[in-house]
């Protein structure tokens, strides 16, 4: 924010595209493992662990996901990639819609 305010943004520019790539592609891989539990409904990984070892902790207890919950995570991810393709003018409320949906399903229907 402080290099924003200074106009020193366009130092952002100077980094080439490929770490910037990489960084954002880490990023996000450590936000998907580290929410994965909760789409399965699973024990969290032990706190401090690194992603290799909450990604083999996620295999290991893997059989014991609460598939309706799972199937809300994966219907509310379907709702965010498919919403804003089907209608592309509701592309904004495509998360409204799509964490609304899954906030009445496990509300009417008792899921985790």
């Amino acid at each position: 924010v402080l290099t924003g305010m200074c106009g020193a943004g366009h130092l952002a520019k100077l980094t080439p595209r490929p770490v910037v790539a990489g960084f954002t592609t880490s990023v996000g891989t450590m936000i998907l493992v580290s929410q994965a539990h909760r789409f399965l409904a699973v024990a969290p990984p032990p706190a401090g662990s690194n992603i290799q070892e909450s990604l083999i902790h996620l295999a290991a207890i893997l059989p014991e996901t609460d598939l309706a919950a799972a199937g809300v995570g994966a219907g509310t991810l379907a709702g965010l990639l498919l919403i804003p393709r089907l209608l592309p003018s509701a592309a904004i409320t495509a998360p409204l819609l799509s964490v609304g949906a899954a906030t009445a399903v496990t509300t009417f229907c008792q899921v985790p």
